[in-house]
């Protein structure tokens, strides 16, 4: 380093936060810095000229006269506001809240007082009073924008003279001046040609903030509001080309259209002037064609009016009777899978019931969903964002991944494929093509965002510009860009009918089209929005229930997803088991050509199998079914022969508890003990007797579920252990299905458990009908204590 160049030297000291060590390594290093011109140089080139005199002033034992002329002369910024914050931080007779540090104090008075010369013989006498520097003048032109011109303290002509006399700028990243700025400018954009003269740059990303001001809704109405809108927005724009309203503001002022008429009257004007960039051709917005309707009456936020959008349609376009049935058609396709638009799929189907049809048609040929539809169970990040494109849960914001990316597509060979896209960015199409038609600017011209539109009004956009912390200003604004409330703003009408429970009012609990919304609703996990009720309880009629299907349990194992609680609420209930919609739905309902009498007779054959059922079955009824005991025809020996040989009587208990009213001596009693004997019989019948309930039907098949999840569970870590070193253990995470189903079998076992012993007493040995073979049920029992004990060895 001894025969290194100076400039080699000097580039080296500037990469440097503290300089301090490296100018005490060697003489040479030292007296390099001692020079005034490097010590100049290296807070020019190290914070630019604007900020260079600050943090110059916080090194006192660096400043010196010769250190302050030489800053000057090669082009450090001196404004009085520096000089007002100095002599108030260094003589301590007013608080500068964003320096926290010495600063000026660091400096020898005979130093600060040089300073404070020069900067009277650059701008005379320099005010101290409290609110007299130019950062609180400038303060109050933002408190007092919302006031009338004529009632501003702060005249045009004196910020005028504080930009060009006085070289005012933010000297400090630190200063809350440095956001506020911007501000000011939009109140007075006549002041940036100044600003731009003392090194100001207006930054593209403060435009929605400067704009937003220029728009606020006044205090007090005046007459002149919108023409100093106008004014103010052509004079921005013409001063600095990179600055234009956006869609973004745009939107929120047409949001608040009630309250600040001002403002979008200036909106207006402006457009009309032509001194807006948005381009009609240039978005495809003019004219308006087939297409256009379409997304208008497909937004989530457009209502169920139908008649003005379709008459525009007759009569502007020229569109025939077919071609607005096709529009309806496409209509009604679109809402299946937009959850919100329930109310809109009712009107149309009661207003042109060909619709009910077409949509049968099209969810049983497009939205059917099979095992050999899903990614392989081994793709954790397929099956983790796959999502079914009916029945999705729109109350719930969506996760990043489903909005920046799509699901894995579901094919069919007899239909088109299912893409499982997100619901997100059809929610605002209405009433936003006028916006975007005032407000965009094509993005080939400079590439700059033409902004989102949202639902924020722009006084709410203001106050939460202005509530942000004031160091922490640009990165708030930043971090608003695409800024979504999801507190205070719904993504869909509040009044809204879920499109799911539309189709299982109109199509009933056991069709078809509702077997497929319920698949859908259940994969993605908002299956409460198909039934009725959120749980099942006995004073409802279980008909309105859609049934659940075994085919449900092995969707959601295929995608490793966790089960519902009320999924277990229904089968802890007693609701019948099926292994598929086959099992209660006709081969003609699923393929979508059954004749209308096909329903009356798939009702009489579901009447005749409960009959059926509610004969054979006495394990879920608490009561077995009563005999008529008015003869003594009715009940004969030779009725039981199997039955009551070989079996112990019941306990006498049993019948103790119950009252009788027989009369003593006479002929009842004879009759009576018939009847006894008769009743304990069907009891013992009723034990005997291997039925298989409902509930246990449901714990069999998914024991046999759970037991292939530990299979495959098995294989992961199998396939873990082998790709990895011996001797390192390794942890395989069950999936969130083999989770919840576990803990979701222990529950169900429980109350089968109770169910049963409630019906035959506590003393009755339990039988586990859920283990076993596929149709054979074993009974187990316990061997006696006593024999346990003599087959233990001696």
């Amino acid at each position: 380093m001894t025969f290194t160049a100076d400039e080699i030297v000097q580039i080296i000291l500037n990469e440097l936060d503290d300089p301090t060590n490296f100018s005490l390594a060697s003489k040479r290093f030292y007296a390099f810095t001692q020079d005034p011109y490097i010590r100049a140089c290296y807070f020019l080139s190290r914070y630019g000229r604007i900020q260079a005199l600050y943090w110059a002033l916080g090194r006192g034992r660096l400043m010196n006269e010769k250190v302050i002329d030489t800053l000057l002369s090669s082009g450090a910024h001196l404004s009085r506001y520096l000089v007002q914050c100095a002599m108030h931080h260094f003589y301590r007779t007013a608080q500068v809240p964003f320096i926290k540090t010495p600063w000026v104090r660091s400096m020898d008075l005979r130093v600060f007082t040089y300073f404070q010369k020069i900067a009277v013989d650059l701008y005379g006498n320099v005010p101290l009073g409290k609110g007299d520097d130019d950062g609180s003048l400038f303060e109050s032109i933002i408190k007092e924008s919302r006031f009338p011109i004529e009632q501003r303290s702060i005249k045009w002509e004196t910020l005028r003279d504080i930009l060009e006399k006085f070289k005012f700028i933010p000297f400090c990243h630190k200063d809350a001046m440095m956001a506020n700025f911007p501000l000011a400018l939009a109140i007075e954009p006549r002041l940036l040609p100044y600003a731009r003269e003392n090194g100001f740059h207006m930054d593209h990303k403060y435009r929605n903030f400067v704009f937003r001001k220029m728009f606020e809704k006044p205090a007090i109405a005046f007459e002149g509001r919108t023409d100093e809108i106008v004014r103010n927005v052509q004079e921005l724009c013409r001063l600095d080309p990179h600055m234009f309203i956006s869609r973004t503001v745009a939107a929120e002022i047409c949001m608040e259209l009630k309250t600040n008429d001002a403002a979008y009257n200036a909106l207006k004007r402006l457009d009309k002037e032509g001194l807006l960039r948005g381009k009609i051709e240039s978005i495809g917005l003019h004219p308006i064609k087939r297409a256009d309707l379409l997304e208008v009456l497909a937004s989530r936020f457009a209502p169920e009016r139908l008649n003005g959008v379709l008459e525009y349609g007759r009569s502007i376009l020229g569109l025939s009777r077919n071609e607005i049935e096709g529009v309806l058609q496409e209509l009604a396709f679109r809402c299946l899978e937009i959850g919100c638009k329930g109310k809109l799929l009712k009107k149309l189907v009661e207003l042109y019931p060909f619709l009910a049809d077409a949509i049968r048609e099209r969810v049983l040929k497009k939205y059917k969903i099979d095992l050999d539809d899903l990614p392989p169970w081994q793709d954790e990040v397929a099956c983790s964002m796959f999502e079914a494109p009916l029945c999705q849960d729109f109350m719930v914001p969506k996760m990043s991944y489903f909005e920046d990316s799509r699901s894995t597509p579901v094919t069919r060979e007899n239909g088109p494929v299912i893409q499982a896209q997100s619901a997100v960015g059809v929610e605002e199409r209405q009433a936003t093509g006028h916006v975007e038609a005032l407000a965009t600017k094509p993005a080939a011209e400079d590439g700059d965002d033409l902004g989102h539109i949202g639902q924020d009004t722009l006084s709410t956009m203001i106050r939460k510009d202005e509530l942000a912390p004031a160091r922490g200003r640009r990165r708030f604004y930043d971090a608003y860009a695409s800024y979504h409330d999801t507190q205070g703003k719904l993504t869909y009408p509040a009044d809204n009918l879920a499109v799911g429970r539309w189709v299982r009012m109109h199509f009933g609990a056991r069709s078809p089209v509702t077997a497929i919304f319920m698949m859908h609703a259940i994969l993605n996990g908002n299956s409460t929005v198909m039934q009725p009720f959120l749980q099942y309880t006995e004073t409802h009629d279980p008909a309105n229930r859609i049934p659940l299907t075994l085919k449900h349990f092995k969707l959601l194992a295929r995608l490793g997803r966790a089960l519902a609680p009320a999924l277990f609420d229904d089968i802890e209930a007693g609701i019948e088991f099926y292994f598929g919609e086959e099992d209660y739905l006709t081969l003609e309902e699923l393929n979508g050509n059954c004749p209308r009498s096909s329903s009356r007779k798939r009702h009489a054959r579901i009447r005749i199998k409960m009959v059926t059922e509610y004969t054979v079955k006495t394990e879920s009824s608490p009561t077995p079914p009563t005999t008529q005991l008015g003869s003594s025809s009715a009940v004969t020996a030779a009725n039981l022969p199997a039955v009551t040989k070989g079996k112990k009587r019941p306990r006498r208990s049993a019948t103790s508890s119950t009252k009788s009213y027989i009369v003593p001596d006479s002929d009842d009693e004879m009759i009576a003990d018939d009847a006894d004997v008769v009743m304990h019989e069907v009891h013992a019948i009723a034990k005997r007797r291997k039925v298989e309930s409902n509930l246990q039907k449901w714990i069999k098949h998914l024991s046999v579920l759970l037991k292939e999840e530990q299979k495959k569970c098995k294989e992961i870590k199998k396939l873990a252990h082998a790709a990895c070193a011996s001797g390192t253990k390794v942890r395989v995470p069950k999936t969130e299905f083999h989770r919840s189903l576990s803990q979701a079998l222990v529950r169900l076992r429980k109350a089968d458990r109770e169910k049963r012993q409630q019906l035959y007493g506590a003393d009755f040995p339990l039988e586990d009908y859920s283990s076993g073979e596929e149709d054979e049920y074993h009974e187990r029992t316990t061997r006696p204590l006593k024999r346990r004990k003599n087959e233990q060895p001696s």
